[in-house]
């Protein structure tokens, strides 16, 4: 079944931890997906992989969790490079956090575009 997902990615230390969730209104989420990537570098080529259709500000998840998603339809459709670009300011900023939102996947889908992300010996 094809869901919503939201990506979190969060500075720690030298670090970042990316965590993909599924969401469905009303619904517990399917188990998060989770990533460690090494630099930057790494978090722009897997955003490029994923290709989010929009953003959530990381606050609203935070307060209101992931039950309570916004319908994907409701929300606007960005183009990929801004998300980029938004994603790597977000991080390299004191708040060290952005949530970006997928289009409606399957969770092998998802797998699917993170083992592609995984197999580029450059991107890990």
């Amino acid at each position: 079944m094809k869901r919503a997902w939201f990506v979190s990615i969060r500075t720690e230390s030298s670090r970042f931890a990316v965590r993909v969730v599924s969401v469905f209104d009303y619904s517990k989420p399917e188990r998060a997906l989770e990533l460690e990537v090494p630099d930057l570098e790494a978090v722009a080529a897997l955003i490029r992989e994923l290709g989010p259709v929009s953003s959530v500000p990381p606050r609203y998840m935070d307060v209101e969790g992931p039950g309570s998603f916004l319908r994907i339809a409701t929300l606007p459709e960005q183009p990929l490079a801004r998300l980029l670009r938004l994603g790597l300011s977000e991080l390299k900023a004191s708040s060290g956090s952005v949530t970006l939102v997928l289009p409606l996947l399957t969770r092998g889908e998802v797998e699917q575009r993170i083992a592609a992300w995984k197999r580029r010996p450059r991107d890990r």
